[in-house]
This record gives C-alpha cells, sequence and structure tokens, in this order.
C-alpha cells in the first residue's frame, strides 16, 4: 500500500529544488483512517523521461489522500529512470521496467495491477497540485450518479504558465465542434468505467486519451469542478504538434474519428448528420495542422475534405427522411 507519505519519510531533494514537491507538503493528520477512503490508483507511464520524472513521483506521493496506491510502468528508460524509479520504490506499490508497445500499453498494464476504486493516470513529465487527489476523490465519492470527473490544469514551462481550463459538455457537442475540454492530467474516473468499456486503445499514440475520454462520454455521467489540479508540461520531446510529428496527428485523427462512429452509433439519419459534421470539423482541424507546420499541400487537401463532408452534413440536414444508400 502506497498511502500518503510525509516529506521527512521521503528521499532529500536535489539541492537546487525547492517548493512543492520538493522541500513542502500537504499532508493530514496521521490519526486520519485510511480504511475510511475509497482507495485511488494512479498509475504513471514512463519512458525516458528521468529529468521530470522525480517531480511527477513525489507530487502524488505527497498528496494528502490517506488511502493511495501508486504504480509506476516504465518501458525500458535507459536514461537513469529506473534508479529515480527505484530510489522511491519503497513507497510504490508495484513498478517494472521493460519495454512494452507504447504508452497505451503501459498504462493498460498500470490498471490491470491496480485495485483502487478510483482510477488515473500521470505522465511521467506532468505533476500534480496539492489537494488534487483528495478533491478528484471527493467529487466522484459525493456523487454517486457520476462516472468521471476532471478539473482545470496550468500549462507551459515552469516560467510561462497558461491555464487551461475544462467545461462541462455532452458527447454530442465534443463531436460537432471537435472539443473534449478534459484535461487528462485532471481527471479521474471509477473502476468501473475500464470494467465496462475497457482501458486506452493501443492503435493510438498521439490520440490515446481523447479516443478514450469520446469513449467515456458515450455512456457515462461527466461532472466538471473548477479548480486547478495539475501541471500539464511542455517540453521539446512532448507530444506537441511540431512538424515533425503532424503526419502523425494527421494520419490518426481521421481514422479514429470514423472507427468512433462505426464501433458507437447505428447507422441512422441522426448518426450520419453528426459524423459527417464532426468529420467535417476533424478535416478542418488536419488542415490547421498541416499549414501550421508547414504542409500547405497537406492543408488543401484536408480543406476539400472538410467541405465535402460539411455538404453532406447540409444534404442529411434538408433532407432526413430521404432514403439513400450513402
Amino acid at each position: 500500500m502506497t498511502n500518503c507519505s510525509r516529506l521527512i519519510e521521503l528521499p532529500p531533494p536535489p539541492p537546487n529544488k525547492t517548493g512543492w514537491p520538493w522541500t513542502t507538503e500537504d499532508i493530514p493528520s496521521n490519526s486520519i483512517d485510511s480504511s475510511a477512503y475509497p482507495k485511488v490508483t494512479i498509475v504513471t507511464p514512463s519512458y525516458n523521461q528521468a529529468q521530470f520524472l522525480e517531480e511527477t513521483i513525489r507530487s502524488v506521493l505527497l498528496q494528502d489522500y490517506p488511502n493511495l496506491e501508486y504504480i509506476v510502468i516504465d518501458g525500458g528508460s535507459k536514461d537513469g529512470s529506473v534508479d529515480i524509479i527505484r530510489k522511491y520504490g519503497p513507497w510504490i506499490a508495484y513498478w517494472v521496467s521493460e519495454v512494452d508497445k507504447g504508452q497505451a500499453d503501459a498504462i493498460n498494464k498500470g490498471f490491470k495491477k491496480a485495485t483502487g476504486e478510483f482510477l488515473g493516470w500521470l505522465n511521467s513529465d506532468d505533476y500534480l497540485y496539492p489537494g488534487a487527489i483528495a478533491k478528484m476523490a471527493k467529487e466522484l465519492e459525493n456523487h454517486p450518479d457520476v462516472s468521471f470527473v476532471y478539473g482545470d490544469i496550468d500549462q507551459g514551462s515552469e516560467n510561462n504558465k497558461s491555464r487551461l481550463y475544462g467545461k462541462n459538455s455532452t458527447i454530442d457537442e465534443m463531436l460537432k465542434n471537435y472539443t473534449v475540454p478534459i484535461p487528462q492530467q485532471g481527471s479521474m474516473w471509477r473502476r468501473t468505467v475500464i470494467s465496462d468499456i475497457g482501458g486506452l486503445d493501443p492503435r493510438w499514440n498521439f490520440v490515446l486519451d481523447r479516443e478514450f475520454f469520446l469513449r467515456v462520454a458515450t455512456k457515462y455521467n461527466l461532472k466538471y469542478i473548477t479548480g486547478v489540479i495539475a501541471f500539464f508540461r511542455h517540453h521539446l520531446d512532448s507530444k506537441s504538434i511540431s512538424r515533425a510529428q503532424a503526419k502523425h496527428w494527421i494520419q490518426e485523427l481521421p481514422i479514429m474519428y470514423n472507427d468512433f462512429f462505426e464501433n458507437n452509433y447505428d447507422n441512422n439519419i441522426e448518426t450520419k448528420k453528426l459524423k459527417h459534421r464532426a468529420l467535417s470539423m476533424v478535416y478542418l482541424h488536419c488542415a490547421s495542422i498541416s499549414l501550421k507546420t508547414g504542409h500547405s499541400n497537406k492543408a488543401l487537401l484536408f480543406l476539400v475534405k472538410a467541405f465535402k463532408e460539411y455538404l453532406m452534413f447540409l444534404f442529411f440536414w434538408i433532407f432526413p427522411q430521404k432514403k439513400t444508400g450513402l
């Protein structure tokens, strides 16, 4: 059992590190009965991010939540990450370092080991703010009709942060407007969600969280909670949309959305309208990615596809009862 740790119990931080989660803590009294709190499991997938990993680990271990299980799944790092994980091993419920099939595979491995009632994952270059786990767990405990909660996060670099706000939304709104206002670092859900719809789809490297959140939104009640939960770090090796990574985003997005509709919706008129409207927004976003990363020819092709999809949406909107084979 991980449980929350005291600052004095953990290995000392590097000499140049101060503040949260290095030299300050947010820990409740030891008299709290941990069994009175639903167990929360946090999974961290890790691969060659030793420069950030220790901060991630400490931000979880120093949470003010008394019934915590922490799992770290490393993909066979060669940069010193394993040494860091081993240093905090006594406070980690389970960890392993072995070659895996990518981020989704690593997270799913962690979920299979998890015994918590509430689950979440935190990437090895991000970190939680004080009180994050307690805040999300309390919302789930107080709202039994809600299966998934999420809040706001900060993003950027340590010296240049901006706030990314979540908001309440429905699955139709997410699909129509190409918005999934769920910051991954600030989310938590019931274990029954994974038991029902499965974990992350290992096919996806860049859209794995978006696809998972869309699946969740089709079946469960989601609740947005105000307040900042975590920090999403931007850096040169993160999965931001760079010129080198743009091809992966624009390859995965259309395939994922087409598969999502095929696997989660019946082929009726309302679905056709929603699908063509959604795909028009997907292709428009792919055009934007292509343009921003210097691929103007691809941007034009995606604009044409977006226009065609929107025309199909208008067709089914104007002639909703027309029987066609489209």
